[in-house]
């Protein structure tokens, strides 16, 4: 089975809850969790600059497409059997126009809202 790559800030509290929860969500393994601070890829997956990286999560796609921001949650709920109704309403336009600022909202003041963690260097 070909997997998605969902790269997210580990040492943000509202990011790894976040995958705590998508992780929970995920019965049947589709997606693989790549922690920001050891970003292991397949070759053929080309990562964004660092900072572009930092800004907003991403989900690569099995062909190595990337996804970023408010289109990889939404390209998430899709994924998922038990988020597919909010993918629907997430796909709306008026929704997505408000939910790409949101997330850049969010996801600015990520460490503000939901605080930092210390993460090991491994």
């Amino acid at each position: 089975m070909e997997r998605y790559y969902l790269v997210y800030d580990d040492q943000c509290d509202i990011c790894v809850t976040g995958v705590d929860k998508i992780r929970s969500l995920d019965r049947y393994g589709l997606i693989e969790f790549v922690p920001l601070s050891h970003p292991k890829l397949p070759a053929r997956i080309t990562l964004p600059p660092a900072q572009q990286m930092h800004d907003e999560i991403h989900l690569f796609d099995p062909s190595g497409h990337a996804y970023k921001g408010a289109d990889a949650v939404m390209m998430l709920a899709g994924l998922l059997p038990s988020t597919r109704p909010m993918s629907r309403f997430l796909s709306w336009p008026v929704v997505r126009n408000i939910a790409k600022p949101l997330y850049r909202l969010v996801a600015r003041n990520r460490t503000r809202i939901g605080g930092k963690r210390q993460i090991s260097q491994q």
